[in-house]
């Protein structure tokens, strides 16, 4: 008597089907997982990460970078100088312009963080100047300047009234450069659209700061974002 093979071949069929099948899902799993998937990174995470990654390097000249310690959920916002035009369009806002190169910059934004954070600021404009900027050297008694980027010009136009001639001292002989300058770092408060206050340090006189800068410093920023918070009222409220 000849044996039914239908259910054999049934369960052998149903059996490669699975086996296909599970191989097919590794496949795919295996290329969800290597897909590029983009990894959205805050500005904050950004911030973060551009300055603590130069923590104690040191530089070209032998200077060694400060130690920095930013929080995960800074302020800090990259922005152009378009957002920026737009505090001065009768908006407030906090400016910091400045890089991590700079040691003056790292000490200075370590305190507006600092503060900021005491103070429960949401929002730090910040604009890298370091690749913007122009630079100049002095060549066999002549100075020679190489023109910035359109964007540093943008700010220089912006904030005109904060900024001062640039005028570069070089072995002991001052030379002229008819621009103004934008040292790192800058900070500048606004406030309905009004610059009430900005705060720099001329990185080429820069020296370490002491308890008592730091103090002061402090001090400055609390004041300029009271200022900033504080509303007026006009008798009638």
């Amino acid at each position: 008597m000849k044996k039914n093979t239908v259910p054999k071949v049934l369960a052998l069929t149903l059996s490669l089907v699975l086996v296909i099948g599970g191989f097919i899902i590794a496949l795919n799993i295996g290329k969800e997982e290597e897909s590029d998937i983009p990894i959205v990174v805050s500005d904050a995470q950004k911030f973060k990460k551009e300055y603590e990654d130069l923590n104690n390097k040191q530089l070209e000249n032998g200077d060694i970078l400060v130690n920095l310690n930013i929080l995960d959920e800074n302020p800090m916002v990259y922005s152009s100088t378009q957002q920026i035009e737009e505090l001065l369009n009768n908006n407030s806002g906090i400016v910091y312009l400045g890089f991590p190169e700079s040691n003056a910059s790292r000490e200075v934004v370590q305190i507006l963080l600092d503060v900021a954070f005491i103070y429960h600021v949401d929002t730090i404009n910040y604009i890298n100047i370091k690749d913007i900027r122009s630079s100049v050297r002095v060549d066999n008694g002549k100075l020679l300047l190489t023109k910035g980027k359109s964007t540093y010009y943008k700010l220089l136009e912006l904030f005109d009234e904060q900024l001062e001639d640039f005028n570069y001292l070089y072995n002991g002989k001052i030379y002229i450069t008819n621009e103004k300058r934008i040292f790192a770092p800058t900070i500048i408060f606004i406030k309905d659209g009004k610059v009430i206050d900005s705060y720099t340090i001329n990185e080429d006189n820069y020296t370490k700061l002491s308890d008592n800068d730091k103090k002061e410093i402090t001090k400055t920023f609390e004041n300029d974002i009271k200022e900033m918070n504080k509303t007026y009222c006009d008798g009638t409220c």
